[in-house]
């Protein structure tokens, strides 16, 4: 049987208002009232100065008679809405008795708000600790930068954007099929930009999700939920069974992005096709949310978007009004945006009620890519035989005489014409590879990623207590009474209770610690349910939870896991990936100035209209100018030509050929506006060469001669960073910058981790990969070098670490910078870690954003004990038993300041890799074995190494260049002569050892920079290094790609 989703597209007016309603039900949390005194009610009311000074916006809000005749269309008898407005929504939301709600639409918002606010509090959200005075947004990862200033003016002005245009709908809806497209957009736009500004919960750990967050996930539910009742049939949501309970579906519509534009030719052509994903995704969530209102988009990246849709299991097989199925409706999207070089990847999960299946979906391998072979293959119909399309490898080279000339199809084409022409009114960007060369001609390819997939399943949550696990007095907020809360004795009286048999058996027993946290709603009890059982409550937080995937026995620990952990929710996870997104899209614009200067140069060249007709120049088509034995990258733009290069790479090659005395300046000083001014003095009044070029490997096409007179150049002073950023999505980063500033932006990525992620960089590593490559080097190697490192993934078994040693205190001084704009390592505790001979050293953030407040729930560390629980029991303070993401086996977490040096934990570091493409076959060295290595043994380095290598390298500076090179290639010669291929038995053969510190002893070392006279650990590093092999790591580094010495 075909079922149809027209019922869906008929009511989209009452659906979408029911979105509109749902995204304002928690109105009264943006307001400074709210951060005051959350237990105002302020929530669940509207604001009183909203009423006083907004007052049509009051009537709108509390009018019944508008929105309920529009929700009465709905056509589901229990729902109920016609006698319900926007604050019923407001006011119902988190009634104590939802069974009472007489209107089922209400009982469905409840329901939605729950599942959206109340899985991610837990159980024992009640004890929480409120913060006073200052409130703090934290990220997922614990960290707090800024206090929460939330001014009434704030608030003001979106209460004025709501009755403007909450009147709007009132006036629209009159009229039936009501175009949503542009009022539903800019109004979550509108409306996000002022929910991040606080928190959906003032208490900590629960401050870690922004009331958009929080919103934004009830909002999915609602609708996944109505979209279930219209296409199903009425679902009661208040029920106590849970198998009764509503579930949703996950779907994700996708493909391989990285490979779809990773063979691109230019960068103008990888530009455009990666702007074809994000329009497409768009036109996908146009569908899913406004066409036929199945769900909300809860997730994007560079594979694609993932959507909370309802528990339908053949839901891609609905008809839709065209009379196509939905599946076969998306694939026309993807037709039509992509000409049909691609389809997608449609993957519907199971029904779940919690976050496992949308994590494992949204980072889940793209299929490889699939082209729509019936209009590919309509394209090739043919008279005259021709190549195929460098850029899609699948059209042929076009018919007309500009792609002809340019020879592309004629679809790509037009894409990188378009993407030309935006360019030209964007001059503050750059797209040209030349423009973003260094001085020495060479880029860049930084690459970036987070292993997330753990927090995007929620497992990794079971890493950070909502609870601190200290043995204390626990007060309840509400009356006098109070809890002496140990640990152990809540795990031993979960122990004691599911030892009994049967299941009837199981019970709270009164007066202990078990049921004196768990309140009497939080249960899953239904009603009339006596005696009071446990296994309710065991279902409901751990069988049918991700804790239960997978288990036939009932563990204990589990249950208090599921009591003390932070619960995954689809806010919280939102919150992680917005989190590590908004990390990439900062990275540029956080390197100083002073390491990336700006391009404060272009220039423009006139040319008479006759001269581009006689030269057969393209509009938006690049070009040579030959000046000399130098090559300026040109842009025909209109009636000029805008240079595309680096203007500072230009000067100095014409510098070698020059005799002129201007050219000192050039020696001295490459700042872009010399350097316009130089290659100006070269164009005045001279007959140039003008060439196309062909592709990487074949000779230029001479266009004709040009003439320049000085009056025809101009100087544009339209500053841009020198900067190509491709990738900032929430697992990948991809830019190109000129190389010799990459150390710069790696090291400044570098410290925004690990003052951003400190307090989880155990179990969140970070892996930094540099592609290194002539401007000249085809794009699509470079890239797919880059896309190779971005395979590496950390080895499961060589994360145990040793303690070596343990401190609590002030940051070193050479890593005070961690502390800039946050009093996090206000205390800092310090561990050196060490396995295998490598050492790290991990400075945690101890406090939260205040400066004072102790961090009891993030900065934790799995321990291992060997099975021996008493390690934990007699000597810890902060501890529960956890479970590793990946495993089911139990394991201590332990809070970092109770560590003690000779502990084991488990630690996953973080990698910096690198690599040079002095020709384009170099990038098929680089992969990586199970254990995480590449052939060449010393890569990957951990990314603590950089900190090392260029203390290192301050020292290897002060021999002469060929001493340096003579000292590397004795050690490296010599090893190759002593091991051969087994190069790894030099690391620990004392004989080995002793002859490089003999090499590096005899070196000729200059007067005033004698061997002794470096402290015993800078010897030591360096002889270490000379072992490893990393000193000839560290000559390619620094000597050979970014030309220090």
């Amino acid at each position: 049987m075909t079922h149809n989703l027209q019922d869906l597209a008929d009511k989209r007016d009452a659906l979408l208002l029911a979105e509109v309603a749902m995204w304002l039900h928690m109105l009264g949390k943006f307001h400074k009232d709210f951060l005051n005194d959350p237990n105002s009610g302020i929530d669940i009311q509207i604001p009183t100065d909203l009423t006083a000074n907004f007052t049509q916006l009051d009537n709108l809000l509390q009018d019944s008679s508008w929105s309920g005749s529009i929700w009465n269309q709905l056509g589901i008898t229990e729902l109920q809405g016609s006698s319900l407005s926007f604050f019923n929504f407001i006011e119902k939301h988190r009634d104590p008795d939802p069974a009472k709600i007489v209107q089922g639409l209400l009982r469905l918002i409840h329901d939605s708000h729950g599942r959206g606010s109340g899985i991610e509090k837990g159980v024992l959200n009640r004890f929480a600790v409120s913060q006073v005075g200052k409130v703090y947004l934290s990220t997922a990862f614990g960290t707090e930068s800024k206090a929460i200033d939330l001014k009434q003016t704030e608030w003001h002005k979106f209460y004025t954007f709501l009755q403007t245009h909450i009147q709007i709908l009132e006036n629209s809806l009159t009229v039936p099929k009501y175009d949503w497209k542009g009022f539903r957009k800019y109004f979550i736009s509108q409306l996000e930009s002022y929910f991040r500004q606080t928190v959906a919960e003032t208490r900590r750990p629960l401050s870690d999700v922004s009331l958009f967050d929080q919103t934004s996930a009830s909002v999915a539910f609602l609708k996944a939920a109505l979209a279930q009742n219209l296409l199903a049939g009425w679902k009661e949501p208040v029920t106590d069974i849970i198998k009764d309970k509503y579930y949703w579906r996950v779907l994700k519509v996708g493909l391989d992005g990285l490979a779809f534009w990773g063979d691109s030719v230019r960068i103008g052509d990888l530009l455009a096709r990666k702007e074809l994903i994000g329009k497409a995704l768009d036109l996908v969530q146009r569908v899913i949310e406004e066409q036929y209102p199945l769900g909300l988009e809860i997730y994007r990246d560079e594979n694609g978007s993932v959507f909370i849709v309802p528990d339908i299991a053949d839901l891609l097989n609905w008809k839709t009004k065209s009379g196509c199925l939905l599946c076969e409706y998306l694939q026309r999207i993807a037709n039509f945006q992509f000409k049909g070089e691609a389809r997608w990847v449609l993957k519907l999960s199971d029904h779940t009620r919690d976050t496992l299946k949308f994590g494992r979906l949204a980072t889940s391998k793209p299929n490889k890519l699939s082209a729509n072979d019936k209009t590919i293959a309509s394209h090739w119909n043919i008279q005259e035989k021709q190549d195929i399309c460098p850029i899609c490898s699948l059209r042929p080279i076009g018919s007309s005489n500009k792609a002809l000339k340019l020879k592309v199809c004629d679809v790509c084409y037009q894409r990188r014409t378009n993407r030309a022409k935006a360019w030209t009114k964007n001059l503050h960007t750059t797209i040209w590879i030349d423009e973003v060369a260094d001085t020495n001609g060479r880029l860049a390819l930084i690459v970036g990623r987070f292993e997330l997939e753990s927090w995007l399943t929620g497992e990794a949550f079971n890493s950070i207590v909502s609870s601190d696990p200290q043995s204390q007095i626990w007060k309840e907020p509400k009356g006098s009474k109070q809890h002496n809360f140990d640990y152990q004795n809540l795990l031993n009286e979960i122990q004691n209770a599911l030892s009994k048999k049967p299941e009837n058996k199981r019970q709270f027993v009164s007066n202990t610690l078990l049921d004196g946290l768990v309140s009497k709603n939080s249960r899953g009890l239904r009603k009339g349910q006596n005696p009071p059982l446990l296994q309710p409550f065991y279902n409901l937080q751990v069988t049918d939870t991700d804790l239960g995937e997978g288990r036939t026995s009932e563990d204990p620990y589990l249950l208090a896991l599921a009591m003390m952990r932070q619960n995954p929710s689809f806010a919280r996870l939102r919150r992680v990936w917005e989190t590590t997104q908004k990390f990439w899209q900062e990275i540029i614009a956080d390197v100083p100035d002073t390491q990336l200067s700006k391009v404060k140069c272009r220039l423009n060249i006139q040319v008479k209209t006759s001269e581009i007709s006689r030269l057969k120049l393209v509009n938006f088509g690049n070009y040579d100018l030959v000046l000399k034995n130098a090559k300026l990258s040109v842009l025909l733009w209109d009636d000029r030509l805008i240079t595309t290069d680096n203007l500072c790479y230009v000067a100095k090659q014409l510098n070698t050929f020059s005799d002129n005395k201007e050219s000192e300046n050039i020696n001295r000083s490459l700042d872009s506006t010399i350097a316009a001014e130089f290659v100006r003095s070269h164009l005045n009044n001279q007959q140039v060469s003008i060439e196309e070029p062909t592709g990487y490997g074949n000779p230029n096409k001479l266009g004709g001669q040009l003439d320049i007179n000085s009056n025809d150049i101009t100087l544009d002073f339209t500053e841009c960073t020198p900067v190509i950023q491709i990738l900032a999505e929430p697992r990948t980063f991809m830019a190109l910058v000129p190389a010799e500033k990459s150390l710069e932006v790696i090291n400044t990525i570098q410290t925004k981790y690990d003052r951003e992620m400190g307090k989880v960089r155990n179990r969140l590593p970070l892996h930094l990969g540099v592609v290194y490559f002539h401007r000249r080097t085809p794009l699509r190697a470079a890239l797919d070098a880059g896309r190779q490192m971005l395979t590496y993934k950390s080895p499961t078994d060589k994360q145990l670490w040793h303690v070596q040693s343990t401190y609590t205190g002030q940051l070193p001084k050479e890593k005070a910078k961690l502390a800039n704009g946050t009093k996090q390592f206000d205390q800092t505790i310090t561990l050196t870690l060490t396995q295998d001979e490598r050492s790290i050293t991990w400075h945690v953030p101890a406090k939260m954003g205040d400066g004072n407040t102790p961090d009891n729930w993030y900065p934790y560390v799995f321990l291992e004990t060997n099975d021996d629980d008493s390690k934990v029991k007699t000597e810890r303070n902060r501890a529960i038993k956890s479970q590793r993401p990946g495993t089911t086996e139990p394991c201590w977490l332990v809070h970092p300041g109770d560590l003690k040096k000779g502990d084991q934990i488990y630690f996953t570091p973080s990698t910096f890799d690198f690599e040079y493409l002095d020709s384009t076959a170099r990038r098929f060295e680089i992969h990586y074995d199970k254990e995480g290595r590449r052939p060449r043994q010393t890569r990957p380095f951990y990314l603590e190494d950089l900190d090392r290598f260029q203390t290192l390298w301050e020292i290897m500076k002060n021999l002469q260049t060929s001493q340096c090179h003579q000292v590397i290639y004795t050690i490296e010669a010599t090893r190759e002569m002593w091991y051969g291929q087994n190069e790894q038995e030099s690391w620990t053969d004392a004989v080995f050892k002793q002859f490089v510190t003999d090499t590096l002893t005899n070196a000729a070392w200059p007067k005033d920079k004698k061997w002794p006279t470096f402290s015993d650990k800078e010897r030591q590093q360096l002889i270490d290094a000379g072992v490893r092999g990393e000193l000839a790591d560290l000559a390619e580094l620094y000597m050979k790609i970014l030309k220090e010495q």
